[in-house]
């Protein structure tokens, strides 16, 4: 059973929990592409972002991270293997995922802070005035689950959902923003507090994919906003 709950029950969650860590207070996702190549095979900036490019982005991330963090998995990975993850998810350490949502063709992010025992969702196509009950779809629910339901063992699964992350208005830019919201939440930054630029993103994706391995301190240095 997956519980939703607003901002407000969010805040009051965390302040009543035995840790004063903050978690990330807003979503971030793009609408999902599934990657196109040009007659080259270059990406173009633009072109959807493809799966296995995302998940060598990520791979390289986690491996560059001076943190522990879980996650990270190869995106199909989590949609057909979900009864390999309870060994792979710890219940004392963070985990930042990609999702992909068949249902809107659309990426979006999950956080898991162990200090709050709460999900975080980052939906770039969340609206303001969404009914919170509308925000979560089969698809993603049964992620969510097969990721973390081996740790909220016995009870509901408290998602944590914000409107007032940046909205997209096109129908690409979906990967893009998960791989910056991915990230943010490695170098422990707020994504809500990021205004990000896709050609930026982009550059910097391009980079990573490109060379062998990435130092920490690139990630760390990156800039992904406008």
């Amino acid at each position: 059973m997956l519980t939703e709950i607003s901002e407000g029950e969010r805040s009051e969650r965390e302040n009543h929990s035995e840790s004063n860590v903050s978690v990330v207070s807003n979503i971030d996702s793009d609408v999902a592409k599934a990657s196109t190549t040009t007659d080259n095979g270059e990406l173009q900036y633009g072109d959807r972002l493809l799966d296995d490019l995302m998940n060598t982005f990520c791979d390289r991330l986690q491996n560059a991270c001076p943190r522990k963090i879980d996650g990270c998995l190869a995106i199909q990975f989590v949609l057909v293997e979900p009864q390999s993850l309870k060994s792979l998810i710890s219940i004392d350490k963070p985990t930042h995922q990609i999702i992909f949502d068949p249902d809107r063709v659309h990426y979006v992010v999950v956080d898991y802070d162990p200090k709050a025992k709460l999900v975080v969702l980052y939906d770039s196509l969340v609206e303001k005035e969404s009914n919170i009950a509308s925000l979560l779809t089969e698809p993603i629910r049964k992620q969510v689950s097969a990721l973390f339901s081996h740790i909220f063992t016995n009870k509901a699964i408290y998602v944590a959902i914000s409107r007032s992350y940046d909205r997209q208005t096109d129908t690409w830019s979906c990967g893009y923003r998960s791989i910056a919201c991915m990230v943010d939440l490695a170098r422990q930054r707020n994504p809500c507090d990021s205004q990000y630029c896709m050609k930026s993103i982009f550059s910097f994706f391009q980079k990573v994919i490109n060379e062998n391995k990435t130092d920490w301190e690139e990630f760390e240095t990156a800039y992904l906003g406008e």
